[in-house]
């Protein structure tokens, strides 16, 4: 008989954590499992990447936020009754506390009993899993390079993961932190990285360069979320210190989308390097634009692992990365450049990888690390055992 699983996110737009879910789910052995993806805020890009084995259940929660009255009577018009009693049952567990959640299962279409239940986010998803669904073993994922609660959050989190036999993250630095601010996660937390299919990442980046037109140029790219912890605003300052050093054959691309994107062009338009800056807002494929560039740099600050720079490193595309706590315990002097926060640090860093004979060498250095420690034969073998722990 089948390993009935259950994944719980909110949806598959695309996104870091996303993108892990879906790599996990493409290497699954559907003979060996049967699985339901819950998605409660909506589906998305990602949604035509996963296996035809799963089955997908779509609850759309997120027409139940908002003010009370007003939500409870939009709901009613427009006859959104799950809404309506997903809000209902919100306000429930604000009273009573969150064991009232189980009044969701009903409404939520999903087997009877799982043999273990993952929740791919603390949280909502974290919560659904806690008290509304029914399974043998439960597992939440975290994926964040930082935690940025207060004590009412907190305790809230440690009241829900009691009900978790293991807490999954990313990276050792994740780990050290979780259980330094986590009560509940003593003696349950375990590392699964997340996977870098280097053979799928070197299909779909092609053969096709898609900066032909400026072959002349030194091609850098930046790939990731438009969002403050990114600091993709780093870019255009870099760029402009890297032009009023003498430096200005090169072109800079930035690959993503977000909330900021409105201030990061007008701080390129500011500092005037509009020529050498340049959004190209979310591509589904991204992996032409980072094989092809000479150089790819990561501006946040916070990164519990990072797989832009994974893959990029898969692609044996030169990586300048800003230290932060996922990149440092794979990163070294062998196989990329960690650079400081600071703008002077990395367009000084650029000045050096563009110009560095063991550049390749290093690109070399950073494809094996990637083969020998994230392929996904190695991390579905990790998950299995957890999963029939």
């Amino acid at each position: 008989m089948k390993t009935k699983l259950l994944f719980v996110n909110g949806h598959l737009e695309i996104g870091g954590v996303e993108k892990s879910l879906v790599d996990i789910l493409r290497w699954l052995d559907y003979s060996q499992y049967d699985v339901d993806l819950l998605l409660i805020e909506g589906e998305g890009t990602y949604k035509e990447r996963i296996p035809s084995e799963v089955n997908i259940v779509f609850v759309d929660t997120t027409k139940a936020y908002g003010a009370f009255w007003s939500t409870i009577t939009k709901c009613i018009k427009q006859k959104e009754f799950f809404a309506l009693w997903f809000r209902f049952v919100i306000l429930t567990a604000k009273l009573f506390g969150k064991k009232t959640l189980y009044l969701l299962t009903p409404i939520l279409h999903l087997k009877s009993k799982y043999d273990c239940a993952i929740a791919y986010r603390p949280g909502p998803c974290a919560d659904i899993v806690a008290y509304a669904v029914r399974a043998n073993k439960k597992i939440c994922w975290w994926h964040h390079g930082e935690i940025c609660y207060n004590k009412s959050q907190t305790d809230s989190i440690n009241i829900t993961w009691r009900h978790f036999s293991n807490i999954v993250t990313v990276s050792n630095g994740c780990r050290l932190i979780l259980e330094n601010h986590f009560t509940s996660c003593a003696g349950k937390t375990i590392v699964i990285p997340n996977m870098i299919d280097v053979d799928e990442i070197t299909t779909m980046a092609g053969s096709i360069n898609p900066y032909s037109n400026t072959s002349s140029k030194t091609i850098i790219v930046t790939v990731g979320r438009l969002s403050p912890e990114k600091h993709i605003e780093n870019v255009a300052y870099s760029a402009k210190q890297m032009i009023d050093s003498g430096f200005n054959n090169f072109i800079w691309y930035i690959i993503g989308d977000g909330q900021q994107r409105n201030n990061i062009q007008e701080t390129i338009d500011t500092l005037g390097v509009e020529s050498y800056v340049i959004l190209l807002g979310n591509k589904c494929n991204p992996y032409p634009y980072i094989k092809f560039a000479d150089l790819l740099v990561h501006t946040s600050y916070v990164e519990s692992q990072c797989i832009t720079i994974l893959e990029a490193m898969a692609l044996k595309t030169p990586c300048v990365a800003v230290a932060s706590m996922g990149p440092k315990e794979y990163m070294n002097d062998s196989n990329g450049y960690i650079v400081s926060e600071d703008v002077s640090s990395i367009a000084e860093t650029l000045f050096r990888a563009i110009n560095d004979l063991p550049c390749k060498i290093k690109a070399n250095n950073a494809y094996e690390t990637v083969y020998n420690n994230y392929s996904p034969s190695l991390i579905i073998k990790k998950l299995n055992g957890l999963i029939e722990l």
